[in-house]
């Protein structure tokens, strides 16, 4: 299978999340501010229907990123210095996204 979702097992998980939200906004506190299920329907329940849909709908949007936090080494919660060496462990560093504040992106961007 390519793309995304890229494993059987993903299909499943949200197979899985869409049905139990359908249960969760049948239950009493919620029944009556839900007039009806726009997407994906609540006619399509079938294993294959859900995971055409899916398939048409799923998109990845955020890296995870920022838990590791840079700054000095006498602060405790930071993780890494400006040269992203990890505070107290020699020869490591963190050169991935985790050490990003927040997602870069050009039709989102931040004036600092």
């Amino acid at each position: 299978m390519d793309g995304f979702p890229a494993h059987d097992s993903d299909l499943r998980t949200l197979r899985a999340g869409i049905r139990l939200l359908r249960e969760i906004a049948r239950q009493t506190p919620l029944q009556d501010y839900v007039a009806q299920e726009l997407l994906p329907g609540a006619s399509r329940d079938s294993d294959a229907e859900l995971d055409a849909h899916i398939r048409a709908t799923s998109a990845t949007a955020h890296h995870p990123m920022g838990t590791c936090r840079m700054g000095l080494a006498s602060d405790p919660q930071s993780v890494v210095d400006a040269q992203l060496r990890v505070h107290g462990v020699d020869g490591l560093r963190v050169v991935d996204a985790s050490v990003m504040p927040d997602q870069v992106g050009a039709t989102s961007m931040r004036r600092w």
